[in-house]
């Protein structure tokens, strides 16, 4: 699966519970606010707390398509210079020479 058709934020893990109710219907639109299927978000070895922000590098047909689902969500841009997002991570990679990022699986579906 090409790279650009997912995020991962490492560090973050959570599990989704499918014996929930959907929040969402098929064409993305929110149809029960109050559903949650998302459980134990954590990031690093604490939980993530209501209200908490990250920032989340992405490019802008990512960022584009989250304000065509959501036009009311608060999604400031915090950095561009106009490069792009590939160049940006291939610039680190060859600054660092290692990337050090686990290679575990971060997500999971609890059984139903």
């Amino acid at each position: 699966v090409p790279s650009f058709l997912f995020e991962s934020i490492p560090d973050l893990s959570y599990a989704i519970d499918l014996s929930q109710p959907a929040r969402y219907d098929g064409q993305g639109v929110l149809v029960n606010p109050a559903a949650r299927r998302i459980t134990g978000l954590t990031y690093g070895d604490r939980p993530v707390l209501p209200g908490e922000a990250f920032i989340l590098a992405t490019n802008n047909h990512r960022a584009g398509r989250a304000r065509l689902t959501d036009p009311a969500a608060d999604l400031r841009v915090v950095f561009t210079d106009g490069a792009r997002v590939q160049t940006i991570l291939a610039d680190h990679v060859q600054r660092c020479r290692t990337v050090a990022a686990s290679a575990r699986r971060h997500w999971h579906f609890l059984p139903m």
